[in-house]
């Protein structure tokens, strides 16, 4: 038994020409004894019906006559090819059969979608670099293909540019991660919308308008910050002889936490 292989896209139109398998006869392929007709005698698995394939008993040519491939359900068909000579007579002649494994490539016929429809997650202010939450899709394509590989944007929510999501290339997830530091008392949340697409473009006849969209709920942490001075370093200009205890000028510092009541002290 002989095992021939052939890979193919899965959108083929009926009577596409899939593969040509071809016997051999030592006899005289100008007689009987030598001409060689070719039959299917079976199809695995059966899946969506068991005659998805012909093929031309003459040339060997296995055609498709019936649509409905479809890689998420079936990735591979094995197909057992015979070979008769004296033409095909199966009652005079000599047989042989080869193994025909037809594997269905994949396209872009599945647009990756969000598992949710809304996300949520909290950062602290004046941090950088810390991935907010993980956003989870969904795609039916070939994993780790650019059928599969997400694409996140942020398309409204953070004009500023405080955030970016990075896919992760193991999980799929984009990882959203503030990227400019957020100010508690500025924003104490931020509402994004976010949208998934593939690596790839959908295959032709996928409707390119398919984007799964999220919103993201993104709430500040305040942290304790220290006070400032508002100018620093500051200029003193006085006479000499000025008296001792003469008051020269006044720090005032100014403590950014304006939603946290704080005593602020004075040290030397």
């Amino acid at each position: 038994m002989y095992r021939l292989y052939l890979t193919l896209a899965i959108f083929l139109f009926l009577g596409s020409s899939v593969m040509q398998v071809t016997a051999t006869d030592s006899d005289d392929s100008t007689t009987a004894n030598g001409m060689v007709r070719y039959r299917i005698l079976s199809q695995s698995p059966h899946s969506p019906i068991p005659n998805m394939f012909t093929i031309n008993s003459e040339t060997g040519d296995i055609v498709t006559v019936a649509a409905g491939l479809d890689r998420e359900k079936v990735s591979q068909y094995t197909i057992i090819v015979q070979a008769t000579d004296m033409e095909g007579n199966l009652n005079f002649g000599l047989s042989n059969t080869a193994t025909a494994l037809i594997s269905i490539t994949d396209i872009n016929d599945n647009p990756p979608e969000l598992t949710v429809r809304t996300f949520s997650g909290e950062v602290p202010e004046n941090k950088v670099n810390v991935v907010v939450t993980n956003l989870t899709v969904v795609d039916r394509d070939q994993p780790h293909s650019p059928n599969w590989n997400a694409v996140y944007r942020i398309v409204s929510g953070d004009p500023s540019g405080h955030f970016i999501i990075r896919t992760n290339p193991i999980t799929n997830e984009g990882m959203l991660t503030v990227v400019k530091p957020v100010d508690f008392e500025m924003n104490r949340a931020f509402m994004l919308t976010v949208v998934v697409s593939n690596q790839a473009h959908l295959a032709s006849g996928i409707q390119s308008s398919l984007q799964s969209t999220a919103g993201v709920t993104i709430s500040v942490q305040d942290v304790n910050e220290p006070p400032v001075f508002p100018v620093n370093p500051k200029t003193i200009r006085f006479e000499e002889g000025v008296p001792a205890g003469t008051t020269l000028t006044v720090f005032s510092a100014q403590d950014p936490d304006h939603f946290i009541h704080q005593i602020v002290r004075y040290g030397s």
